[in-house]
């Protein structure tokens, strides 16, 4: 799902899982023998907004993080607030954010319903947003619905304007998909990588090529950012791979259209460049699909493991950027081959590259 389900309240984050209470004795300077004073159970905003952080975590995991861990930590906040006050109206809304997130969205259609029938739901514009977006794709004139009320509760605000676009679009007006796009990318300051995606795919589709191409590159340089960190995330360069073939469908349905010969030839060469970037960044990706095996591999052979297998082991990990356990590797290979110059020679560049630990001498 493209656009945010979290519930966002007033004030900063004050309680963040269940069973952490505040003040400790330590904190309140009593002496180590005085018993501690019994804890404050959690108020009934600090219960959900700890449910609610639970579900941002569980909205934004990445590919590699436990699910299943992060539903049921999100699930156990929802029943922290259920604790506190069995009666309240935002248990309807947590409930539903969580089984949209969980894959349950005709449940979550259920729930969101009885809290739009509440004081408290029909001044949330978030929960209007969260229909829209589990409508949208089969039903576009409901989610339509949906996210004018939103909107009149929240004017530009970024999501719901996408979320307008993607409604238009699915309704055949193009250009007027395509203007909603420019207003969501825009009232976001062009920040967030989804609404520039969607900017450009919804110039694509009204055939508006030079905004299409302009809001494409766009995208990619913030997939590029993405990937800036060392070492670059797989989830990372899958993207940047999605926002390279983008750019490249685009600039090649543009160029067709392209009759000015000096133009016709930029536009080629830059699907060359683009086309070289992709390959380049696919044999990034590639390493981590053969780290994939190889870890198979040395976990399987165990204390058994050729010199072979972990020598082709540390290597990727270089290659991926995990330094530290590139090094534990090659130091491995030298206890299996003592004369093995692929290790030694790694093992002086990557000691050389990696961060000094922290002077245990230092105040």
């Amino acid at each position: 799902m493209l656009s945010s389900v979290r519930l966002i309240l007033a004030g900063s984050l004050l309680c963040v899982g269940l069973g952490f209470y505040w003040n400790t004795a330590s904190v309140r300077g009593q002496s180590p023998g005085t018993p501690p004073a019994e804890s404050a159970p959690p108020t009934l905003e600090q219960a959900v907004r700890s449910a609610a952080q639970a579900l941002a975590t569980l909205e934004n995991a990445r590919p590699d993080d436990d699910r299943d861990a992060l539903s049921t930590a999100a699930k156990q906040a929802i029943e922290g607030v259920k604790q506190v006050d069995p009666t309240t109206p935002w248990l309807h809304y947590l409930d539903a954010q969580w089984l949209a997130l969980t894959g349950r969205e005709t449940d979550a259609i259920g729930r969101l319903r009885v809290f739009l029938e509440t004081r408290e739901g029909r001044n949330e514009w978030r929960a209007f947003k969260l229909l829209g977006d589990l409508y949208v794709q089969q039903y576009p004139r409901l989610a339509l619905a949906e996210y004018e009320r939103a909107a009149a509760l929240q004017p530009g605000e970024p999501g719901v304007l996408m979320g307008l676009s993607r409604c238009a679009g699915l309704l055949g007006q193009k250009d007027r998909a395509a203007d909603l796009a420019r207003d969501a990318a825009a009232a976001d300051g062009g920040r967030t990588l989804a609404y520039v995606d969607h900017l450009a795919r919804a110039m694509t589709s009204a055939r508006r090529w030079h905004e299409a191409r302009e809001a494409s590159r766009d995208a990619l340089r913030l997939a590029e950012q993405a990937c800036e960190p060392a070492p670059a995330r797989r989830d990372a360069l899958q993207v940047l791979d999605a926002q390279l073939k983008l750019a490249i469908d685009i600039l090649y349905l543009s160029a067709q259209k392209e009759t000015e010969a000096r133009r016709l030839s930029e536009s080629y060469v830059q699907l060359a460049d683009l086309g070289r970037r992709r390959a380049e960044n696919g044999i990034r990706l590639s390493a981590f699909d053969l780290l994939d095996v190889l870890e198979e591999g040395v976990r399987r052979a165990g204390s058994d493991a050729s010199a072979d297998l972990v020598a082709r082991y540390a290597v990727t990990l270089t290659d991926v950027g995990r330094t530290a356990e590139a090094i534990t590797q090659f130091e491995r290979l030298l206890t299996l081959d003592p004369a093995s110059t692929l290790a030694a020679e790694h093992l002086e560049r990557l000691r050389a590259s990696a961060p000094s630990p922290p002077d245990a001498t230092r105040p």
